[in-house]
Order: C-alpha cells, then structure tokens, then sequence
C-alpha cells in the first residue's frame, strides 16, 4: 500500500534540454501554489545543455523544488517513474517541460481532480494550426485504437498532462518495463480492471516557444512496441519487441545475402553463414540503436565506434553456438539446410538481445 501526505501536490516535471523553457514552468507552479503543501520533483534526463547547473543555481534555496539527475538509460517514461516513485503527494501531476501546458490548465485541473481519480487533459486536435494533418490524423487514430484495448473511453490518451490520486500507483505499473513515449497509458493498462472516475479536461495546447520537439520515427516506432506490448498482456517488453521486428527485418537482409553467397557465389556453407552474420550484426545495432534504445551512440563518434567493436566482440559466442547448432542439424540429423540455417541464427538472435540490453545500450 502506498503512502502520501495528505492534501500535498506533487508536480512531476521530466526534463531533457528544456533549459529555456522549464524555469518560468517553475515559477509559475509556486506562483499558483504559494499557499498550499507541494513538491515540484525535476527528473533531469541527462540534457546536454546545462538544464540541471540552471535549476540548482535558481531554485536551490527552494526546499519543495528537487532535482534528480539521471546518468543513463534515457526514456522519458523512466524519468516520469522514477519522479513518482520518490513522490510524496496525494495528487500527483505529470506536465511536460517544454511550455506547452498552460497553468490555467494545471489550476483548472487540480480543482477537478478531487472528486475524480483521474482528470486527463485531452487536445482539441482539430483546433491545433501548427500540427501537420498527418500527426493529427496518427493521434485520431491511435486515441481510438487505445480507448479500446485500454477499456477506457478516453478521447485523447496520448496526452502528457494528466492529474491523479497518487493512491492508483501500483506496483504492476512501475513493473511494466515500457521504454514507450507516454506513462498515462501503462497507469491505465494497469488499473484498467478498476472502475475509475474520470474526468477530461480541453487544454490550450501551445506552440513551444525555445527548443526542439522530441516526436520522431524513432518515438513513433518506440509507442507501436508499447502499443503491441499491451496487446500481448506485457508479457514482451516493449524494446524486446523491437529487437524482434527489426530483427526480422534483419532476417531477410540476413538470408539475401547468405543465399547470394552460398548459391550464386559458390561460397561454403560456414563462411557464407559467418558473411550474413557479420553484415545483419551491422544492420540490427545500427537500426536498434536509431529506434529501439533512447540512450542512442552518435553515428561516427568515439562512442559509437567503441560500442559496435564490443558488439561484435561480444557476439562471437552467440555467433559460434548458432553455427554449430545449424552444422549439427544439417549434417548430423539431416535438417533442410534453410531450416537449419534459421535454427542457427535464431538462436544467435536471442543472445544478441541480452547483450544489447545487458552490455551495449544499458
């Protein structure tokens, strides 16, 4: 059972260079909360630009402003976790840092919540000038698609700006291993057998003023493995299901060349088997590290280099089990060649997984 401070606010703020932006959201929410018991909890995902040195040298005298800075690991989901984890509040808000919210809003919202265990501040999307139709059309569909697998109706899930009784964290929430985009939708996925009130409330949904926005493909392909992480009950995380899709992706690449060189180019069987591996290695670490782990290595920096060399450093085991296996099949129990060859890699597949999430992109 969780415990709170009753009638204390607890604002989560997740931050990555939001430097220009995230000090007047500050100030605002202690203008506005002056009066009353709250905790404003910064979760600094590691920014580049000095987030964290500008928070400290602004608010250190401030005693319900903290600041926690996360070394690694990068994922926004993980930021809003780890600041609920340490929270204290009966009601706890989860806003974004890049000025997008308004604080009208955030009063409106708080007043709702106390008779609601949820008040989800839902986007007229329709009204938003600045998004282009084909965003807006993704976000209609994928907020329909969820209100159903969700049992929810809500007509906008994938907002960040929700308000909620703290006493609906649970530990199957802080369980679901999502490296997704949105935390309202592992909270619903795990109380969505409870009966909740629920409430939605219209923001004004504004134009960042400083900095850049974070929604890429990479984020877009990060929500469709959390997406199809619900829809297999959480049993498969989401960065394990992206493993799998690009994976399979991989495959094909895989097979293309191995067939090329073991039929056409007359290449024998373990070398042209040892090729393809060598090649697919490349592809899966550079895709896997484009869209499938937030903590990305710059392409071309010391760091990249280092981390594909221990990649493949690392998968010379896998690389050698998944060879003899396929050999053993082939030539010992006489196993179709191709079916072999699948045996093989697959299992090589399985190690890689572990060494990317263990070793490279931990």
């Amino acid at each position: 059972m969780r415990h709170f401070n009753n009638n204390k606010i607890s604002i989560i703020l997740p931050s990555y260079n939001e430097v220009k932006n995230i000090s007047k959201i500050i100030q605002e929410i202690q203008l506005n909360l002056k009066n009353k018991n709250f905790e404003v909890i910064i979760i600094d995902d590691n920014s580049e630009d000095n987030t964290s040195r500008s928070i400290l040298k602004k608010f250190s005298k401030n005693k319900n402003i903290i600041l926690v800075q996360r070394e690694s690991n990068r994922s926004l989901i993980k930021s809003i976790k780890m600041g609920l984890q340490i929270s204290t509040g009966e009601v706890c808000v989860v806003m974004d840092s890049d000025g997008q919210h308004s604080i009208d809003d955030f009063n409106k919202m708080l007043k709702k919540i106390k008779n609601k265990d949820i008040v989800i501040g839902v986007r007229n999307l329709k009204g938003i000038e600045f998004l282009s139709n084909s965003r807006k059309y993704l976000s209609t569909f994928f907020n329909w698609y969820l209100s159903r697998i969700l049992n929810f109706r809500i007509s906008d899930p994938l907002t960040g700006f929700f308000v909620f009784k703290s006493k609906l964290l649970n530990k199957k929430f802080f369980e679901i291993e999502s490296t997704g985009f949105k935390v309202l939708l592992d909270l619903l996925y795990s109380t969505k057998n409870k009966k909740l009130k629920i409430e939605e409330h219209t923001v004004v949904f504004k134009k960042r003023k400083f900095g850049k926005t974070k929604l890429n493909f990479s984020v877009f392909f990060s929500f469709l493995t959390q997406i199809l992480s619900f829809n297999l009950g959480c049993i498969f995380s989401p960065p394990f299901i992206g493993f799998l899709l690009i994976g399979l992706s991989g495959f094909f690449i895989y097979f293309f060349i191995f067939l090329n060189s073991f039929y056409n180019l007359n290449i024998n069987y373990n070398y042209s088997y040892i090729i393809s591996a060598i090649f697919t290695t490349f592809y899966n670490f550079n895709l896997n590290n484009l869209l499938n782990y937030f903590e990305r290595k710059k392409f071309f920096s010391l760091n990249y280099f280092s981390s594909i060399t221990k990649y493949y450093i690392a998968n010379i085991p896998g690389l050698i089990i998944g060879l003899n296996i396929a050999i053993i099949l082939k030539d010992k129990f006489f196993v179709n060649l191709i079916l072999a060859t699948i045996a093989g890699s697959s299992i090589d597949s399985w190690f890689k997984y572990y060494v990317s999430k263990i070793w490279i992109f931990k």
